[in-house]
């Protein structure tokens, strides 16, 4: 089971619900293990200086992951670089003191390993750690 259950929306907004889906590109339903969201917002909090919470750090996986990112974000056809925005807050579901453990549980659970396991859209990536 997941670490990563704070969201603070208790439902969805219709409008932003719609707006998503008529998005050009589409959506892509994502799923990382907890080990890639707590290391992700470990290095988010290292280069920002905010603590973001966990469910709110499985956002920013693709930024501190290039594979995943490349398979997410299609190249442009003219090879301009695009503009991604990743949304995060901040939350009061987290502390320091989760994070101090998020960074033990990341320094006994990465080392060993080359690969995550990655769900999108229900097909599972093995993505390089």
């Amino acid at each position: 089971m997941s670490r990563a259950t704070s969201h603070g929306a208790s439902s969805l907004i219709a409008g932003s619900v719609r707006m998503a889906f008529n998005r050009k590109g589409g959506i892509k339903s994502v799923c990382v293990d907890d080990e890639m969201a707590m290391q992700a917002g470990l290095l988010f909090s290292d280069e920002h200086k905010i603590l973001a919470e966990l469910a709110c750090s499985t956002t920013l996986v693709p930024a501190y992951s290039p594979e995943l990112f490349a398979e997410l974000v299609s190249a442009s056809a003219s090879g301009e670089p695009g503009t991604v925005v990743f949304v995060v807050r901040g939350g009061f579901e987290t502390s320091l003191a989760e994070f101090e453990e998020y960074q033990a549980i990341v320094e006994n659970a990465m080392p060993g390993r080359t690969h995550c396991d990655v769900l999108c859209n229900g097909e599972r990536w093995k993505i390089c750690v």
